[in-house]
């Protein structure tokens, strides 16, 4: 590949961080149009449009979390910067944490739909 695509041995490459910040802007524009409340106030028909965007937009959030996945998987990270070990250990349950609630939280609707 030409280019900064890749990592490099400092910093995270072009397709890493494009993936970063669509996950980003992707959960941002859930959250905001994500109708909360009741379930009678979900289901309204007024708010089917919110609720619609809301599910395809989490079903985005979880291509794209498998997408970055795999890439993370196929390319290397960059080499961490000097930190004490409790500070990687911290950076690594975080992380973890966060890939686990993308993918989650993206397919609970799928899982539990609505009954009735």
């Amino acid at each position: 590949m030409k280019g900064n695509e890749i990592n490099s041995r400092t910093h995270y490459g072009a397709v890493a961080q494009a993936f970063h910040w669509a996950t980003a802007i992707l959960v941002l524009i859930a959250f905001i149009y994500g109708p909360g409340g009741s379930e009678q106030r979900i289901y309204l028909p007024a708010r089917d449009f919110d609720r619609q965007l809301h599910e395809s937009l989490g079903l985005c959030v979880f291509a794209l979390a498998a997408m970055r996945i795999l890439w993370r998987m196929v390319d290397e990270r960059p080499e961490p910067p000097a930190y004490s070990r409790w500070m990687g250990i911290a950076a690594s349950a975080v992380r973890g944490a966060l890939y686990h609630h993308l993918v989650l939280f993206s397919m609970l609707p799928r899982r539990f739909p609505r009954q009735g």
